[in-house]
């Protein structure tokens, strides 16, 4: 009699542990808020433009070039000269 009720309470335990480590892991929902557009860019022109600055190269390095073909940002040897937007942002973001 006595192990049967420790066997129930073992397996008791046991769906409880899995329960628990179920409802720990599962992905909670994302909330569904409004936000503002502050920014946008499709990068569907030819030049960078002024909303981009660029960053200077490495010491001893000449920075290279990015340019913009089809829709997309390309760089070649810019040695660690980075394209940084120059409008700010707000605190709280996010970039799609």
């Amino acid at each position: 009699m006595k192990r049967r009720f420790f066997l129930g309470l073992g397996i008791a335990g046991f769906l409880a542990v899995v329960a628990v480590a179920i409802w720990l892991t599962s992905t909670p929902e994302v909330p569904q808020t409004q936000g503002k557009l502050v920014f946008s860019d499709d990068f569907e022109r030819s030049e960078i433009g002024d909303q981009y600055g660029i960053a200077a190269a490495d010491q001893g390095y000449k920075a290279g070039t990015w340019k913009i073909k089809d829709g997309r940002l390309h760089a070649q040897k810019i040695h660690n000269a980075a394209l940084w937007l120059q409008k700010p942002l707000p605190e709280k973001v996010r970039i799609e």
